[in-house]
């Protein structure tokens, strides 16, 4: 016979692990990049959209060039690029850093975050997550 005491245990038990396994879920403050895409746009009306993947590399297509690289996301939710070199481009003097190019992103369809000091000209940027690749 179960009694009382062994029967709430084992819901208390079922419970934590399913209370586990969704934040095991949302656990990747940046999952909703993997299959969508970030708009960014600057003041001057120039920009580029990126795509973020699951192995923390990604891809930026703009109409001047298209770079790709690495990224972290910090303790602060912000992400932060290192860009590739070029093929045939000399190795940097020292190592990038990767905490230096950071940008909280939206995770939400349609959610903008603004960013100032981007780009070029130290200019305002827009960014913007939006449906689809």
């Amino acid at each position: 016979m179960v009694t009382r005491s062994a029967k709430i245990a084992a819901i208390s038990c079922a419970t934590l692990a399913f209370a586990g396994a969704a934040l095991a879920q949302g656990a990747d403050p940046v999952a909703a990049l993997y299959t969508n895409t970030i708009k960014e746009t600057r003041a001057d009306g120039s920009g580029a959209t990126f795509h973020f993947n699951a192995d923390k590399t990604f891809m930026m297509m703009s109409p001047q060039r298209n770079m790709s690289g690495t990224y972290i996301v910090n303790a602060k939710g912000a992400v932060c690029i290192t860009m590739t070199p070029p093929p045939g481009a000399p190795a940097p003097a020292t190592p990038p850093n990767p905490e230096a190019n950071c940008v909280l992103l939206p995770t939400k369809i349609g959610e903008t975050t603004d960013h100032m000091g981007g780009g070029p000209n130290g200019q305002m940027e827009k960014f913007e997550l939006v449906a689809g690749r």
